[in-house]
């Protein structure tokens, strides 16, 4: 009864081998707590355990970790055999500049559509400068795009408050006066 190994990769704190007992299961998620559990920059949504697909050797099929308290009550976590590897992927991030209180990196949590007037919230809110009604969003391929997110703080039908994507990048300006 030799012990075999699975592994555990991405933002945990202690990424590598964790040995498996074939006298003692070992769920996914266990298997991330003996890896020192989830860094601050961790998407547990996106967490996945990768295993050799019987059907197709040298290819691995994706089995999605339920990262819930429910999931793990019911027993549906994923128990693991050797050679899986599970994946905890960093959360997507967007930048927001400008006159915003928290300049910088944003995350954005999969499955958690962030918009334009929330990834300002997140960075803090505008600075008592800026133009809240001339927000650039600037997107790799694609020309800028001005949001007003004055309107859609104030409610406006007519404003549009689109989705940020990962790499995205928001400018909010100063205001003239």
């Amino acid at each position: 009864f030799g012990l075999r190994e699975c592994f555990v990769m991405g933002q945990v704190t202690k990424p590598g081998a964790v040995e498996l007992n074939p006298l003692h299961q070992v769920s996914a998620l266990q298997a991330i707590g003996l890896a020192g559990g989830l860094n601050n920059d961790a998407n547990s949504t996106g967490a996945m355990v990768l295993r050799d697909d019987p059907t197709r050797p040298g290819f691995k099929i994706s089995l999605p970790i339920p990262y819930t308290i429910e999931a793990v009550q019911s027993g549906a976590d994923i128990i693991l055999i050797p050679g899986d590897v599970v994946v905890v992927p960093r959360l997507d991030r967007a930048y927001v500049m400008g006159q915003v209180t928290k300049p910088g990196a944003v995350d954005l949590p999969s499955g958690a559509g962030v918009t334009v007037s929330k990834a300002v919230s997140l960075a803090g809110g505008f600075t008592r400068f800026a133009n809240e009604s001339n927000v650039q969003l600037v997107r790799v391929g694609a020309p800028a795009k001005a949001v007003d997110v004055q309107a859609i703080l104030a409610g406006k039908e007519c404003a549009e408050d689109p989705l940020v994507r990962p790499g995205d990048t928001l400018f909010v300006p100063a205001s003239r006066f």
